[in-house]
C-alpha cells in the first residue's frame, strides 16, 4: 500500500511539473509564494451565491469589480486572504 502511494505521488508531482510549464514564469512565481503562505493553497475558486460572489478559500464576499475580474479572466486575488482567484463552474 505503501508502496502505492508512493508512486501515486510520483505520478502526480510529474503532472503538476509538466502543467506549470504551460504558466507564465512570473504567474507561477506569485502563485508558489501565495502557496507556501497559504499552506499549500495558492488558489482558490470563485463561486456565486445569489447576486454575490465569495471565495472558497475564506469564504469572504468578494467585491464587485473584483468578481468581475475573475469572470473577465483576469489574474485577480481575494482581497482578504490573498489566493489568486479562478471561476469554476456554476
Amino acid at each position: 500500500r505503501v508502496e502505492a502511494l508512493k508512486a501515486e505521488i510520483a505520478l502526480r508531482l510529474e503532472e503538476r511539473s509538466l502543467m506549470a510549464q504551460a504558466i507564465p514564469a512570473p504567474v507561477l512565481k506569485e502563485y508558489e509564494a501565495i502557496r507556501r503562505a497559504r499552506k499549500g493553497t495558492g488558489i482558490a475558486r470563485m463561486h456565486r451565491q445569489g447576486q454575490v460572489f465569495r471565495c472558497e478559500g475564506c469564504n469572504v464576499v468578494l467585491p464587485t469589480h473584483v468578481a468581475q475580474k475573475v469572470v473577465q479572466g483576469q489574474l485577480t486575488r481575494c482581497p482578504s486572504c490573498g489566493r489568486l482567484l479562478w471561476k469554476g463552474e456554476g
